[in-house]
């Protein structure tokens, strides 16, 4: 998947869940999630449990 693809698919997915999901990077610090980010990230997860049972 190339940059463009996957900065698209991010900001499709934010606008969808109305807000961002990460704090972008700058000058030397990494990306970090937001709170809604952790919360996505958490449920993506959980699923991820369940579908392995």
């Amino acid at each position: 998947m190339n940059t463009f693809t996957l900065v698209a698919q991010i900001n499709q997915i934010e606008r969808e869940l109305g807000g961002p999901l990460l704090v972008r990077a700058e000058r030397g610090r990494p990306m970090t999630l937001t709170p809604l980010g952790k919360k996505g990230l958490k449920a993506i997860r959980k699923m991820q449990d369940s579908t392995m049972l």
